[in-house]
């Protein structure tokens, strides 16, 4: 007899199968109806947006009491403990950002407490929660080697160094990391990256093939708006930036510079294995003129 700590570890195992989350629904509706309910109405949004029957938004979190309680095993590993710190994805936590030493260090453990696949790594903190500076005053350094070197990386389908100081290294690194076979997607929100980093991520085996990247360094490479061209800027038009096409006359296509592939990171897998993305093989070439254009974009009414 399957017993609910046999469905969560099922659902652990294989958090793309929704079959054992709605066993598990079943399981804890005499006990926890509210849980229940959330299961399937998040797994049932997720489906009709994925097949294009609805909008409706698929990342709907759970109110903060029952989010904290159904992650509660979680809590003690994430940033202040917080569950503002835990995403939900079809009615179980998938995603937490927390201090990288403490991923080096219960990486296993996490992963086997939730389906976690998605990992944002904060700036290393101290108990009050405040940033840990060097000698000198500054931010101390995100030990990105050692992050790096945790095999359980091989299971995540996402990861974010938001507001760290990777510095322009680090991508390097990270793209001759072997162990980011599964990850589709990194985050680099407020992290700066300067070019050579971003040639390095294009140029590596894993990291030239992902679906999906975020940085604000991104508009250097990919498309971006031009606006304000009239007095009450109501026009915007996206082109597509030129040293974008210059990497990829020479690496051939490469899907996170194209937004045509962005999906939420939480949904990359699914399109990914359904075959929706990449619009594009990576590598292929030669580039094409219909990788660079731009459908029009509405803007107060106006279409450019």
């Amino acid at each position: 007899m399957t017993t609910i700590d046999d469905l969560w570890k099922q659902i652990c195992e294989i958090p793309d199968d929704d079959e054992p989350r709605l066993r598990f629904a079943d399981e804890v509706e005499a006990s926890d109806p509210v849980w229940a309910s959330y299961i399937r109405m998040m797994i049932r949004r997720t489906a009709e947006f994925r097949g294009g029957e609805s909008f409706v938004d698929t990342e709907q979190q759970p109110h903060l009491e029952s989010g904290a309680r159904w992650a509660r095993n979680l809590l003690q590993f994430v940033q202040r403990g917080s569950v503002d710190n835990v995403h939900f994805d079809r009615g179980f936590p998938a995603g937490i950002r927390l201090h990288p030493a403490v991923f080096c260090e219960y990486a296993d453990l996490i992963l086997r407490l939730g389906p976690i696949r998605h990992v944002d790594f904060s700036h290393p903190y101290d108990d009050d929660d405040r940033p840990v500076l060097d000698e000198h005053g500054h931010l101390a350094r995100f030990p990105l080697e050692e992050v790096l070197a945790c095999p359980q990386l091989a299971r995540l389908d996402s990861i974010g160094f938001i507001h760290t100081n990777v510095g322009n290294t680090g991508g390097a690194l990270i793209a001759a990391c072997p162990l980011l076979t599964r990850c589709l997607y990194l985050d680099f929100f407020y992290t700066d990256l300067y070019d050579e980093s971003v040639i390095a991520l294009a140029e590596g085996p894993l990291t030239g093939k992902m679906l999906g990247m975020r940085g604000d360094w991104l508009d250097h490479f990919s498309e971006y708006s031009e606006e304000g061209l009239d007095d009450l800027g109501e026009y915007k038009k996206y082109v597509f930036a030129e040293k974008g096409k210059k990497l990829e006359q020479r690496l051939g296509y490469i899907p996170w510079l194209h937004w045509a592939n962005a999906r939420s990171r939480y949904d990359l897998r699914w399109y990914f294995e359904h075959g929706h993305t990449p619009k594009v093989k990576p590598g292929t070439l030669p580039p094409s003129d219909d990788w660079y254009t731009v459908p029009p974009t509405r803007y107060r009414g106006r279409e450019w």
